[in-house]
Formats: C-alpha cells, sequence, structure tokens
C-alpha cells in the first residue's frame, strides 16, 4: 500500500487501514483493541441471558459502541447496588401511579424526581 493511498480522503483512515491487513491481523486487533490496549467484548453467554437480551431490549446491548459503554460504565460507578434498587422500585412506584391515579403526570414525575435524588 503506498502512501498515496493512505492519504486518500475517499474512505475513513481506519477503513484504509484495515483494508490492508491480512484477515488474521485484523482478528488480532479486534481481541486487543485498537489502539493496542486488552480489548473488551461480549463473550458467549447463557441462553437464559441471550432469551433476555433478544427479547427484552428493542436494540441488543452488545451492538453498543464500546465508548458509549464507557462512559455509562462510568456514570453507573457513582451509585451503589443499594442506591439503583431503590430508584428502580420508585421508578415502578411512579409507572404504577401514571397508569391508575387520577394525579397530575407532572406531580408523578416530579415527586419521583425527588425521591430519586434523595
Amino acid at each position: 500500500m503506498s502512501l498515496r493511498d493512505l492519504a486518500s480522503t475517499k474512505k475513513p483512515a481506519r477503513e484504509r487501514y484495515t483494508r490492508s491487513l491480512t484477515a488474521r491481523q485484523v482478528r488480532a486487533m479486534k481481541k486487543r483493541g485498537y489502539d493496542g490496549r486488552p480489548g473488551y467484548g461480549w463473550g458467549a453467554v447463557p441462553p437464559e441471558v441471550e432469551a433476555v437480551f433478544t427479547g427484552q431490549f428493542e436494540k441488543d446491548p452488545r451492538a453498543t459502541h464500546p465508548f458509549r459503554v464507557s462512559l455509562l460504565a462510568a456514570q453507573a460507578e457513582r451509585f451503589t447496588v443499594r442506591d439503583l434498587r431503590r430508584c428502580q422500585s420508585a421508578v415502578v412506584a411512579a409507572h404504577a401511579a401514571l397508569v391508575s391515579s387520577t394525579r397530575p403526570q407532572s406531580q408523578v414525575l416530579e415527586t419521583l424526581l425527588v425521591k430519586m435524588l434523595s
């Protein structure tokens, strides 16, 4: 591959670079990450987890971009499991109130927000 081919602006740089590699080199890059650090990815999951992924989510979480996952993980680190469970139960209670009560939606959501932030 020539320098002119690498400098071509018709295709993204990563695509231009990976086209010149062998399949074995590309697999190795995916395994350890493009920047040389160890790569992280989804391994084989049990059938019950596979059923949850395909049945419960609109988009399979395994298809989410790794950078986005790292951002979400950094945000989740700020909460304890107890906090997350408390928030989950508050959301379920708010959903029940939205569906079955005559309280205004804005009031239910404001109450939910106060519970989650306290």
